[in-house]
Protein backbone atom coordinates (compact mmCIF):
# COMPACT_ATOMS: atom_id res chain seq x y z
CA UNK A 1 0.00 0.00 0.00
CA UNK A 2 1.32 3.95 -0.91
CA UNK A 3 2.47 5.43 2.06
CA UNK A 4 0.10 8.14 1.42
CA UNK A 5 -2.78 5.35 2.10
CA UNK A 6 -1.35 3.89 4.54
CA UNK A 7 -1.43 7.29 6.82
CA UNK A 8 -4.45 7.77 5.78
CA UNK A 9 -5.66 4.68 6.93
CA UNK A 10 -4.36 4.98 10.42
CA UNK A 11 -5.76 8.24 10.49
CA UNK A 12 -9.15 6.66 9.73
CA UNK A 13 -8.27 4.02 12.79
CA UNK A 14 -7.94 7.14 15.32
CA UNK A 15 -11.20 8.87 14.10
CA UNK A 16 -12.90 5.35 14.76
CA UNK A 17 -11.21 5.50 17.91
CA UNK A 18 -12.03 8.63 19.14
CA UNK A 19 -15.45 8.62 17.91
CA UNK A 20 -16.15 5.19 19.94
CA UNK A 21 -14.97 7.17 22.92
CA UNK A 22 -11.43 5.50 22.70
CA UNK A 23 -9.45 8.92 23.27
CA UNK A 24 -6.06 7.49 24.65
CA UNK A 25 -5.92 4.87 21.86
CA UNK A 26 -6.75 7.68 19.27
CA UNK A 27 -4.35 10.06 20.73
CA UNK A 28 -1.74 7.67 20.74
CA UNK A 29 -2.27 6.93 16.95
CA UNK A 30 -2.24 10.77 16.01
CA UNK A 31 0.77 11.60 18.30
CA UNK A 32 2.51 8.58 16.19
CA UNK A 33 1.54 9.37 12.64
CA UNK A 34 2.63 12.85 13.86
CA UNK A 35 5.68 11.53 14.51
CA UNK A 36 6.47 10.40 11.21
CA UNK A 37 4.54 12.82 9.21
CA UNK A 38 4.54 16.40 11.64
CA UNK A 39 3.17 18.08 8.88
CA UNK A 40 -0.12 15.94 8.82
CA UNK A 41 -2.85 18.74 8.66
CA UNK A 42 -5.36 15.74 9.48
CA UNK A 43 -3.80 13.91 12.48
CA UNK A 44 -3.56 17.78 13.77
CA UNK A 45 -6.85 18.29 13.42
CA UNK A 46 -7.83 15.52 15.09
CA UNK A 47 -5.61 15.57 17.52
CA UNK A 48 -6.72 19.05 18.61
CA UNK A 49 -10.28 17.76 18.67
CA UNK A 50 -8.80 14.72 20.93
CA UNK A 51 -7.21 17.60 23.41
CA UNK A 52 -10.41 19.59 23.53
CA UNK A 53 -12.18 16.09 24.80
CA UNK A 54 -9.96 15.50 27.20
CA UNK A 55 -10.30 19.07 28.28
CA UNK A 56 -7.00 20.74 27.37
CA UNK A 57 -7.45 23.56 25.36
CA UNK A 58 -3.96 24.34 25.38
CA UNK A 59 -2.67 21.23 23.87
CA UNK A 60 -5.76 21.74 21.13
CA UNK A 61 -4.44 25.08 20.56
CA UNK A 62 -0.74 24.32 19.17
CA UNK A 63 -2.44 21.71 16.77
CA UNK A 64 -5.25 23.91 15.63
CA UNK A 65 -2.64 26.71 15.29
CA UNK A 66 -0.56 24.73 12.97
CA UNK A 67 -3.36 23.81 10.58
CA UNK A 68 -4.14 26.97 10.50
CA UNK A 69 -0.02 27.69 8.87
CA UNK A 70 -1.03 24.85 6.88
CA UNK A 71 -4.54 25.65 5.45
CA UNK A 72 -5.40 29.19 6.53
CA UNK A 73 -8.51 29.24 4.19
CA UNK A 74 -10.13 25.73 6.27
CA UNK A 75 -13.05 27.07 8.00
CA UNK A 76 -13.47 24.05 9.87
CA UNK A 77 -10.24 24.22 11.58
CA UNK A 78 -10.89 27.88 11.97
CA UNK A 79 -13.84 27.43 13.79
CA UNK A 80 -11.61 24.66 16.10
CA UNK A 81 -9.63 27.27 16.88
CA UNK A 82 -11.41 30.06 17.33
CA UNK A 83 -13.77 27.70 19.67
CA UNK A 84 -10.19 26.63 21.66
CA UNK A 85 -9.29 30.51 21.77
CA UNK A 86 -12.43 31.50 23.16
CA UNK A 87 -11.70 28.17 26.06
CA UNK A 88 -8.68 29.85 26.65
CA UNK A 89 -10.41 33.13 27.98
CA UNK A 90 -8.99 34.99 24.61
CA UNK A 91 -12.38 36.16 23.54
CA UNK A 92 -10.94 39.19 21.08
CA UNK A 93 -8.77 36.51 19.32
CA UNK A 94 -11.84 34.12 19.07
CA UNK A 95 -13.76 36.57 17.63
CA UNK A 96 -11.22 37.80 15.12
CA UNK A 97 -10.52 33.58 14.30
CA UNK A 98 -14.16 33.34 13.35
CA UNK A 99 -14.95 36.36 11.48
CA UNK A 100 -12.35 34.81 9.00
CA UNK A 101 -14.62 31.01 9.40
CA UNK A 102 -17.38 33.16 8.68
CA UNK A 103 -16.43 35.02 5.34
CA UNK A 104 -15.68 31.32 4.22
CA UNK A 105 -18.80 30.03 5.46
CA UNK A 106 -21.26 32.69 6.50
CA UNK A 107 -24.23 30.26 6.95
CA UNK A 108 -23.17 27.67 9.35
CA UNK A 109 -24.80 28.16 12.24
CA UNK A 110 -22.67 26.44 14.91
CA UNK A 111 -19.67 28.31 13.96
CA UNK A 112 -21.86 31.82 14.27
CA UNK A 113 -22.80 30.46 17.85
CA UNK A 114 -19.39 30.20 18.56
CA UNK A 115 -18.83 33.50 17.33
CA UNK A 116 -21.48 35.29 18.83
CA UNK A 117 -20.42 33.83 22.14
CA UNK A 118 -17.20 35.09 21.93
CA UNK A 119 -18.80 38.33 21.13
CA UNK A 120 -20.71 38.15 24.55
CA UNK A 121 -17.77 36.98 26.47
CA UNK A 122 -16.19 39.84 25.34
CA UNK A 123 -19.05 42.06 26.61
CA UNK A 124 -19.34 43.57 23.23
CA UNK A 125 -23.20 42.86 23.08
CA UNK A 126 -24.44 44.91 19.90
CA UNK A 127 -21.91 42.34 17.98
CA UNK A 128 -23.23 39.31 19.54
CA UNK A 129 -27.18 40.38 18.95
CA UNK A 130 -25.87 41.03 15.58
CA UNK A 131 -24.92 37.62 14.92
CA UNK A 132 -27.30 35.54 17.08
CA UNK A 133 -29.97 37.52 14.41
CA UNK A 134 -28.12 36.32 11.41
CA UNK A 135 -28.54 32.72 13.06
CA UNK A 136 -31.93 33.22 13.36
CA UNK A 137 -32.74 34.26 9.87
CA UNK A 138 -30.71 30.78 8.73
CA UNK A 139 -32.48 28.76 11.40
CA UNK A 140 -35.61 30.72 12.85
CA UNK A 141 -36.25 27.62 15.28
CA UNK A 142 -32.92 27.76 16.70
CA UNK A 143 -33.44 28.18 20.74
CA UNK A 144 -29.94 28.66 21.25
CA UNK A 145 -29.87 31.30 19.01
CA UNK A 146 -32.98 32.80 20.53
CA UNK A 147 -32.12 32.65 24.36
CA UNK A 148 -28.69 34.24 23.70
CA UNK A 149 -30.09 37.07 21.79
CA UNK A 150 -32.22 37.52 24.38
CA UNK A 151 -29.52 38.10 27.39
CA UNK A 152 -27.88 39.91 24.92
CA UNK A 153 -30.63 42.55 24.53
CA UNK A 154 -31.63 42.15 28.53
CA UNK A 155 -27.66 43.24 28.57
CA UNK A 156 -28.17 46.34 26.62
CA UNK A 157 -31.48 47.39 28.56
CA UNK A 158 -33.69 46.48 25.92
CA UNK A 159 -36.33 44.25 28.05
CA UNK A 160 -39.09 44.56 25.48
CA UNK A 161 -37.17 42.86 22.87
CA UNK A 162 -35.71 40.32 25.40
CA UNK A 163 -38.61 39.66 26.55
CA UNK A 164 -39.92 38.67 22.71
CA UNK A 165 -36.36 37.00 22.14
CA UNK A 166 -36.62 34.85 25.11
CA UNK A 167 -40.50 34.03 24.87
CA UNK A 168 -39.36 32.40 21.39
CA UNK A 169 -36.91 30.42 23.03
CA UNK A 170 -38.78 29.37 25.26
CA UNK A 171 -41.61 28.47 22.31
CA UNK A 172 -39.01 26.49 20.72
CA UNK A 173 -37.51 24.55 23.49
CA UNK A 174 -40.23 24.26 26.03
CA UNK A 175 -38.23 21.52 28.01
CA UNK A 176 -35.43 23.89 29.01
CA UNK A 177 -34.66 25.63 32.60
CA UNK A 178 -32.24 27.19 31.06
CA UNK A 179 -33.97 29.71 28.90
CA UNK A 180 -36.81 29.99 32.17
CA UNK A 181 -34.23 31.49 34.24
CA UNK A 182 -33.44 34.01 31.58
CA UNK A 183 -37.08 34.13 31.17
CA UNK A 184 -37.28 35.00 35.19
CA UNK A 185 -34.52 37.55 34.90
CA UNK A 186 -36.79 40.04 33.18
CA UNK A 187 -38.82 42.68 35.13
CA UNK A 188 -42.70 41.83 35.95
CA UNK A 189 -44.95 42.94 33.47
CA UNK A 190 -42.71 41.73 30.07
CA UNK A 191 -43.28 37.86 30.24
CA UNK A 192 -46.23 36.47 29.10
CA UNK A 193 -44.89 32.42 30.29
CA UNK A 194 -46.33 31.24 33.79
CA UNK A 195 -43.04 29.85 34.76
CA UNK A 196 -43.66 28.06 37.58
CA UNK A 197 -45.77 25.90 35.67
CA UNK A 198 -43.57 25.41 32.56
CA UNK A 199 -41.10 24.51 35.12
CA UNK A 200 -42.94 21.51 36.26
CA UNK A 201 -42.92 20.22 32.28
CA UNK A 202 -38.68 20.98 31.93
CA UNK A 203 -35.90 18.33 31.48
CA UNK A 204 -32.41 18.00 31.99
CA UNK A 205 -30.58 18.94 28.69
CA UNK A 206 -28.46 16.83 27.10
CA UNK A 207 -25.48 19.72 27.36
CA UNK A 208 -26.19 19.89 31.14
CA UNK A 209 -25.09 17.93 34.56
CA UNK A 210 -27.74 17.29 36.91
CA UNK A 211 -26.62 20.06 39.04
CA UNK A 212 -26.26 22.78 36.13
CA UNK A 213 -30.22 21.47 35.32
CA UNK A 214 -31.31 21.47 39.37
CA UNK A 215 -30.01 24.98 39.72
CA UNK A 216 -31.27 26.99 36.64
CA UNK A 217 -34.88 24.98 37.58
CA UNK A 218 -34.19 26.06 41.30
CA UNK A 219 -33.34 29.66 40.96
CA UNK A 220 -35.76 30.10 38.04
CA UNK A 221 -38.10 28.97 40.31
CA UNK A 222 -37.47 31.21 42.83
CA UNK A 223 -37.82 34.38 41.17
CA UNK A 224 -41.14 33.17 40.18
CA UNK A 225 -42.36 32.41 43.67
CA UNK A 226 -41.01 36.12 44.33
CA UNK A 227 -43.16 37.52 41.92
CA UNK A 228 -46.20 35.95 43.40
CA UNK A 229 -44.91 37.12 46.60
CA UNK A 230 -44.88 33.75 48.08
CA UNK A 231 -42.19 34.89 50.34
CA UNK A 232 -41.53 32.01 52.91
CA UNK A 233 -41.31 29.67 49.83
CA UNK A 234 -39.31 31.51 47.63
CA UNK A 235 -36.43 31.85 50.35
CA UNK A 236 -36.99 27.89 51.12
CA UNK A 237 -35.74 27.32 47.41
CA UNK A 238 -33.03 29.97 47.39
CA UNK A 239 -31.68 28.46 50.73
CA UNK A 240 -31.73 24.85 48.86
CA UNK A 241 -30.77 26.04 45.91
CA UNK A 242 -27.68 28.04 46.98
CA UNK A 243 -26.32 25.24 49.36
CA UNK A 244 -26.20 23.17 46.74
CA UNK A 245 -23.50 25.36 45.10
CA UNK A 246 -21.88 26.35 48.52
CA UNK A 247 -19.28 23.50 49.11
CA UNK A 248 -17.77 24.17 45.40
CA UNK A 249 -17.47 27.92 46.50
CA UNK A 250 -16.06 27.06 49.96
CA UNK A 251 -12.48 27.00 49.97
CA UNK A 252 -12.49 29.98 47.06
CA UNK A 253 -14.23 32.10 49.14
CA UNK A 254 -11.51 31.61 51.33
CA UNK A 255 -9.06 32.79 49.40
CA UNK A 256 -10.84 35.53 47.31
CA UNK A 257 -11.56 36.67 51.59
CA UNK A 258 -8.12 36.87 52.59
CA UNK A 259 -6.90 39.00 49.47
CA UNK A 260 -9.99 41.69 49.80
CA UNK A 261 -8.55 41.55 53.58
CA UNK A 262 -5.28 42.81 51.95
CA UNK A 263 -6.74 45.14 49.39
CA UNK A 264 -8.00 46.74 52.27
CA UNK A 265 -4.84 46.99 54.26
CA UNK A 266 -3.62 48.36 51.36
CA UNK A 267 -6.18 50.83 50.13
CA UNK A 268 -5.78 51.98 53.97
CA UNK A 269 -1.57 52.26 53.28
CA UNK A 270 -1.45 53.61 49.93
CA UNK A 271 -1.22 57.00 49.05
CA UNK A 272 -3.54 56.96 45.66
CA UNK A 273 -1.39 58.26 42.75
CA UNK A 274 -2.31 61.64 41.62
CA UNK A 275 -4.66 61.68 38.66
CA UNK A 276 -3.89 63.48 35.48
CA UNK A 277 -5.60 64.51 32.13
CA UNK A 278 -4.11 63.96 28.77
CA UNK A 279 -5.40 65.68 25.73
CA UNK A 280 -6.34 62.93 22.73
CA UNK A 281 -7.62 60.50 25.44
CA UNK A 282 -11.36 60.07 26.26
CA UNK A 283 -12.55 60.02 29.47
CA UNK A 284 -12.35 57.02 31.52
CA UNK A 285 -15.65 56.70 33.57
CA UNK A 286 -15.29 53.50 35.83
CA UNK A 287 -18.73 52.79 37.61
CA UNK A 288 -17.88 50.69 40.37
CA UNK A 289 -20.53 48.31 42.99
CA UNK A 290 -21.08 45.76 44.09
CA UNK A 291 -23.17 43.00 42.02
CA UNK A 292 -26.93 43.68 41.73
CA UNK A 293 -26.01 47.00 42.86
CA UNK A 294 -27.13 48.95 39.90
CA UNK A 295 -24.18 49.88 37.82
CA UNK A 296 -25.84 48.44 34.64
CA UNK A 297 -29.02 50.77 35.70
CA UNK A 298 -26.95 54.00 36.13
CA UNK A 299 -24.56 53.17 32.70
CA UNK A 300 -27.50 52.52 30.70
CA UNK A 301 -28.89 56.00 32.00
CA UNK A 302 -25.80 57.93 31.22
CA UNK A 303 -26.41 56.45 27.37
CA UNK A 304 -27.63 60.26 27.50
CA UNK A 305 -24.55 61.74 27.73
CA UNK A 306 -23.28 63.00 24.32
CA UNK A 307 -20.53 61.38 23.42
CA UNK A 308 -20.37 58.24 25.36
CA UNK A 309 -19.85 54.34 24.86
CA UNK A 310 -20.89 51.83 27.24
CA UNK A 311 -18.11 49.18 28.04
CA UNK A 312 -20.38 46.94 30.21
CA UNK A 313 -17.54 44.82 32.22
CA UNK A 314 -15.02 45.76 29.75
CA UNK A 315 -11.84 45.25 31.76
CA UNK A 316 -9.93 47.35 29.57
CA UNK A 317 -7.06 48.09 33.09
CA UNK A 318 -6.95 44.02 33.49
CA UNK A 319 -5.99 43.61 29.52
CA UNK A 320 -3.57 46.03 29.39
CA UNK A 321 -2.09 44.71 32.80
CA UNK A 322 -1.98 41.40 31.36
CA UNK A 323 -0.01 42.88 27.81
CA UNK A 324 2.35 44.87 30.09
CA UNK A 325 3.32 41.57 31.67
CA UNK A 326 3.69 39.41 28.35
CA UNK A 327 5.56 42.39 26.79
CA UNK A 328 7.97 42.25 29.67
CA UNK A 329 8.79 38.85 30.31
CA UNK A 330 7.02 38.59 33.64
CA UNK A 331 4.24 35.78 34.97
CA UNK A 332 0.90 36.32 33.11
CA UNK A 333 -1.28 38.76 35.89
CA UNK A 334 -4.55 41.25 35.52
CA UNK A 335 -3.57 42.52 38.95
CA UNK A 336 -1.99 46.28 38.62
CA UNK A 337 -0.74 45.47 41.94
CA UNK A 338 1.29 42.73 40.80
CA UNK A 339 3.48 45.00 38.14
CA UNK A 340 6.32 46.88 39.39
CA UNK A 341 5.85 50.72 39.23
CA UNK A 342 9.12 50.70 37.22
CA UNK A 343 6.72 49.79 34.62
CA UNK A 344 4.20 52.48 34.67
CA UNK A 345 4.70 54.19 31.60
CA UNK A 346 4.67 51.48 29.84
CA UNK A 347 1.41 50.30 31.49
CA UNK A 348 -0.35 53.71 31.04
CA UNK A 349 1.25 53.74 27.21
CA UNK A 350 -0.62 49.98 26.84
CA UNK A 351 -3.58 51.68 28.44
CA UNK A 352 -4.33 54.45 26.51
CA UNK A 353 -3.76 52.40 23.23
CA UNK A 354 -6.58 49.53 24.66
CA UNK A 355 -9.25 52.58 25.17
CA UNK A 356 -8.73 54.72 22.20
CA UNK A 357 -8.83 51.60 20.22
CA UNK A 358 -12.16 50.91 21.89
CA UNK A 359 -13.63 54.47 22.19
CA UNK A 360 -13.57 54.77 18.49
CA UNK A 361 -13.74 58.49 18.80
CA UNK A 362 -16.12 58.40 21.50
CA UNK A 363 -15.16 60.95 24.00
CA UNK A 364 -16.63 59.04 27.07
CA UNK A 365 -16.15 55.30 27.55
CA UNK A 366 -17.87 53.13 30.18
CA UNK A 367 -16.58 49.84 32.51
CA UNK A 368 -18.46 48.66 35.01
CA UNK A 369 -15.76 45.83 36.34
CA UNK A 370 -16.49 45.69 39.93
CA UNK A 371 -13.21 43.55 41.00
CA UNK A 372 -11.68 47.01 39.99
CA UNK A 373 -12.50 48.57 43.28
CA UNK A 374 -9.23 46.91 45.02
CA UNK A 375 -7.00 48.84 42.67
CA UNK A 376 -8.15 52.12 41.75
CA UNK A 377 -5.19 53.61 44.13
CA UNK A 378 -3.02 52.18 41.84
CA UNK A 379 -4.01 52.92 38.51
CA UNK A 380 -5.25 56.74 39.18
CA UNK A 381 -1.59 57.61 37.78
CA UNK A 382 -2.04 55.17 35.06
CA UNK A 383 -5.46 55.81 33.29
CA UNK A 384 -6.00 59.44 31.68
CA UNK A 385 -8.75 61.63 32.28
CA UNK A 386 -9.62 59.12 34.88
CA UNK A 387 -13.06 59.44 36.49
CA UNK A 388 -15.38 57.38 39.21
CA UNK A 389 -18.97 57.39 40.34
CA UNK A 390 -19.56 54.83 43.28
CA UNK A 391 -22.95 52.94 43.30
CA UNK A 392 -24.60 52.49 46.84
CA UNK A 393 -27.91 50.02 47.51
CA UNK A 394 -30.02 48.80 50.54
CA UNK A 395 -28.01 45.86 52.09
CA UNK A 396 -30.85 43.95 52.13
CA UNK A 397 -31.86 44.51 48.73
CA UNK A 398 -28.78 44.26 47.12
CA UNK A 399 -27.90 41.18 49.55
CA UNK A 400 -31.73 39.34 48.21
CA UNK A 401 -30.68 39.94 44.68
CA UNK A 402 -26.92 38.47 44.93
CA UNK A 403 -28.78 35.54 46.58
CA UNK A 404 -31.29 34.91 43.68
CA UNK A 405 -28.70 35.46 41.18
CA UNK A 406 -27.12 32.28 39.44
CA UNK A 407 -23.59 33.33 38.70
CA UNK A 408 -21.64 31.36 35.59
CA UNK A 409 -18.29 32.44 37.62
CA UNK A 410 -16.64 33.48 40.66
CA UNK A 411 -18.71 35.43 42.62
CA UNK A 412 -18.04 33.23 45.42
CA UNK A 413 -19.30 34.71 47.97
CA UNK A 414 -22.90 35.02 47.02
CA UNK A 415 -24.25 31.41 48.06
CA UNK A 416 -24.16 31.83 51.66
CA UNK A 417 -25.53 35.20 53.30
CA UNK A 418 -23.05 36.17 55.63
CA UNK A 419 -20.41 35.76 53.49
CA UNK A 420 -22.58 38.03 51.26
CA UNK A 421 -22.81 40.40 53.84
CA UNK A 422 -19.21 40.47 54.66
CA UNK A 423 -18.30 41.50 50.98
CA UNK A 424 -20.94 44.22 51.09
CA UNK A 425 -19.89 45.86 53.66
CA UNK A 426 -15.78 45.58 52.18
CA UNK A 427 -16.86 46.99 49.37
CA UNK A 428 -18.83 50.09 51.09
CA UNK A 429 -15.78 50.04 53.22
CA UNK A 430 -13.16 50.27 49.97
CA UNK A 431 -15.81 53.06 48.33
CA UNK A 432 -15.36 54.98 51.64
CA UNK A 433 -11.78 54.64 51.04
CA UNK A 434 -11.44 55.76 47.96
CA UNK A 435 -14.01 58.36 48.21
CA UNK A 436 -11.88 60.08 50.63
CA UNK A 437 -8.94 60.40 48.75
CA UNK A 438 -10.01 60.99 45.09
CA UNK A 439 -12.77 63.68 45.88
CA UNK A 440 -12.05 65.42 42.85
CA UNK A 441 -12.68 62.36 40.26
CA UNK A 442 -15.47 60.86 42.04
CA UNK A 443 -19.18 60.98 42.52
CA UNK A 444 -21.49 58.32 45.23
CA UNK A 445 -24.96 57.50 44.24
CA UNK A 446 -27.43 55.77 45.80
CA UNK A 447 -29.43 53.38 43.97
CA UNK A 448 -32.55 54.37 45.05
CA UNK A 449 -31.46 57.95 44.78
CA UNK A 450 -31.04 57.21 40.64
CA UNK A 451 -34.35 55.82 40.44
CA UNK A 452 -36.36 58.62 42.17
CA UNK A 453 -34.87 61.58 40.44
CA UNK A 454 -33.03 60.12 37.31
CA UNK A 455 -32.66 63.60 35.97
CA UNK A 456 -30.56 64.75 39.40
CA UNK A 457 -28.20 61.42 38.98
CA UNK A 458 -27.62 62.62 34.93
CA UNK A 459 -26.97 66.38 35.40
CA UNK A 460 -24.38 65.20 38.89
CA UNK A 461 -22.53 62.55 36.40
CA UNK A 462 -22.96 65.17 33.11
CA UNK A 463 -21.38 67.70 35.49
CA UNK A 464 -18.17 64.92 36.47
CA UNK A 465 -17.35 64.52 32.94
CA UNK A 466 -18.15 67.69 31.40
CA UNK A 467 -20.38 66.36 29.24
CA UNK A 468 -23.74 67.51 27.40
CA UNK A 469 -27.02 66.01 27.83
CA UNK A 470 -29.03 64.74 25.15
CA UNK A 471 -32.61 66.71 24.68
CA UNK A 472 -35.42 64.49 26.79
CA UNK A 473 -36.50 63.87 29.96
CA UNK A 474 -34.58 60.52 31.68
CA UNK A 475 -35.67 57.20 33.33
CA UNK A 476 -34.72 54.17 34.26
CA UNK A 477 -36.64 51.34 33.05
CA UNK A 478 -37.17 49.04 36.16
CA UNK A 479 -38.00 50.06 39.84
CA UNK A 480 -36.49 47.42 42.16
CA UNK A 481 -36.32 49.19 45.49
CA UNK A 482 -37.36 47.62 48.17
CA UNK A 483 -37.20 43.86 47.19
CA UNK A 484 -35.84 42.67 50.18
CA UNK A 485 -38.55 44.32 52.73
CA UNK A 486 -40.78 41.55 52.71
CA UNK A 487 -37.14 39.11 53.85
CA UNK A 488 -35.55 41.32 56.20
CA UNK A 489 -36.53 38.58 59.19
CA UNK A 490 -35.30 35.85 57.45
CA UNK A 491 -31.91 37.37 55.85
CA UNK A 492 -31.10 38.70 59.72
CA UNK A 493 -31.84 35.53 61.19
CA UNK A 494 -29.46 33.64 58.41
CA UNK A 495 -26.61 36.43 59.75
CA UNK A 496 -27.21 35.78 63.48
Amino acid sequence: MPKIEQAFARLSEAETSRRSGDLGRAKVLCEGLLRDYPDYAGALQTLGVIHLSMNDPHQAFICFAQVARLCPTDWINLTNLGSTELRLGAHAAAAETLEKARRLKPDDTAMLLILADAYREARDYDAAVGVYSDVLGIDPASAVAAQGLGDSLLQLGRLGEAAKALEAAHRANPGSAAILYSLSQLTPGLVRTDIAHALQLCKRQDSESDVDFASFRDFAMAGALHRQGRVEESWKTLVEANGRLAARHREPWKRQSTAMAAALDQALATRAAQPFAEEGSPISLFILGPSRAGKSVVEQLLTRLVGLKRGHERRLVEASVRRTAALSGLLATANPAELPSSLNDRLRATYREEVIGFANGARIVTDTYPAMIAYIGQIAGIVPNLRLIFIRRDRHDLALRIFMRLYRSGNHYAYSMPAVFEYVRWYERMTEIWLAKLPGISLALNYEDVVAEPAVALGQAARLCDAAQAPGEPAVAYDDRHCGQAYRAVIDAALR
